[in-house]
């Protein structure tokens, strides 16, 4: 299977996604972003090793309950273009290889994470050699440690309040 649909799939109830699609490794697309994710806790692994998946649209996912989302993306290595824009860490503890090996991908916008609660971010963007990422500096300053060297970092314009 190259591409699969689940727009219709109800997962209103799902507190666990993890592995739901790891090693689909022949999978080119997935139709997603109708997926309810409001009460799920668990995302590890989700997309693990589907080496031929070039782009994901999950900017309606609502990750707001989300405790762990460590190897979420690891191993998709032909990965180019990942929207999570709206992903919200606030709750999330583990976050270690969420970006693992995603050696496609250039840039990435997380600049609604919160790591201010999180303890676990082993190896998050190793093997993106190409990345630059967006991020908010006061909101993710533990994060910061954990991005090696070869990785851009693009700061969010802070706002004040003026």
């Amino acid at each position: 299977m190259t591409s699969i649909n689940l727009g219709n799939l109800n997962t209103d109830l799902v507190s666990d996604m993890q592995f739901m699609f790891q090693n689909c490794e022949s999978l080119e697309s997935i139709e997603i972003n109708k997926i309810d994710s409001s009460n799920t806790k668990y995302f590890g692994g989700m997309f693990k090793n589907c080496k031929k998946l070039k782009s994901l649209n999950l900017n309606k996912f609502i990750t707001t309950q989300a405790f762990s989302m460590s190897e979420m993306f690891m191993g998709c290595s032909s990965l180019a273009s990942l929207d999570i824009s709206n992903f919200t860490t606030d709750n999330a503890k583990d976050l270690s290889y969420m970006f693992y090996g995603l050696s496609s991908l250039e840039y990435l916008d997380i600049n609604k994470f919160n790591t201010k609660g999180c303890n676990k971010f082993t190896d998050i963007f190793e093997g993106c050699e190409k990345l630059t990422i967006k991020i908010d500096q006061e909101k993710c300053s533990t994060l910061i440690n954990y991005i090696p060297k070869y990785v851009k970092v693009e700061y969010a314009a802070q706002s004040f309040g003026f």
